[in-house]
């Protein structure tokens, strides 16, 4: 066995896999949150690890939109509905 290997157990590898898939996981959310594809940033991510963490954070822009009209913002309803003045309130 190489000496690199020697002093790693099992349960030292289990542990590189379970951060390993953890940083994936946590790439591919970065990544939809710049709104691109997770699953393809997770697929890389497995085998980039700590690099695909690099390019997604220094490299990935979110994608730019194209230009357009404004948006026009709704109405909506009104907060009170109008008050008839001839109608009055039989508590009051």
């Amino acid at each position: 066995m190489s000496p690199l290997f020697a002093a790693t157990t099992h349960s030292d590898l289990s542990q590189h896999y379970i951060g390993w898939g953890t940083l994936s996981l946590i790439n591919a959310g970065l990544a939809q949150s710049k709104g691109h594809s997770g699953l393809a940033w997770w697929l890389i991510s497995l085998l980039l690890g700590p690099v695909a963490t690099f390019i997604i954070v220094v490299f990935l822009q979110p994608p730019s939109t194209p230009p357009g009209p404004p948006s026009i913002p709704s109405q909506g309803l009104p907060d009170k509905p109008p008050v008839d003045p001839d109608m009055s309130d039989p508590l009051a």
